[in-house]
């Protein structure tokens, strides 16, 4: 129950959304309307954007590190989001674990960039403490009412680690 608590009032304090009504009124919606959760002003940010399109935030942030970060947050009473992690090179051949450590420590860099983002740590450790059960592209339930899943996308000269929370 602890964590499902957190997961509420960090996503509702991060990052909120809302399924937005045929004339895009949001007053139904718990969560409210979407805002963004970095911006230009952030160490490391070298570049923003954020928009509304249709009933889903889009996030949009280029690191100094060559990182770049896409989130992607729907939902009007359960909240989903998802965190597209993609940095450049070649990563074929590598196992399961090296992608869950990846989602571990894309967590722990951004919750360091700012004390707004401090509230993604407690899911990095989530993640971190049980790797051994995570499988890429599996749920997974910390607890219930709560989904994680990690996985992955390969392309030729990049890679981009997926991340996904959701209140089920």
């Amino acid at each position: 129950m602890r964590y499902y608590l957190l997961f509420f009032i960090v996503t509702l304090f991060v990052y909120s959304s809302c399924d937005f009504g045929s004339k895009g009124d949001t007053h139904n919606c718990k969560m409210g309307k979407p805002a963004p959760m970095f911006s230009d002003t952030m160490k490391f940010v070298q570049q923003h954007q954020f928009f509304v399109q249709g009933n889903m935030g889009v996030e949009t942030v280029h690191f100094d590190n060559m990182f770049r970060l896409e989130i992607y947050q729907s939902g009007c009473d359960k909240l989903k989001q998802e965190f597209r992690v993609t940095q450049p090179g070649k990563f074929d051949g590598l196992e399961d674990a090296f992608w869950v450590k990846g989602a571990y420590q894309s967590l722990m860099m951004f919750s360091g960039v700012s004390m707004k983002l401090a509230g993604l740590k407690p899911w990095a450790e989530i993640i971190q403490k049980n790797a051994d059960k995570i499988k890429l592209a599996e749920p997974f339930s910390p607890e219930p009412g709560i989904q994680i899943v990690v996985d992955r996308i390969m392309g030729n000269k990049e890679a981009t680690i997926i991340i996904q929370f959701e209140q089920i």
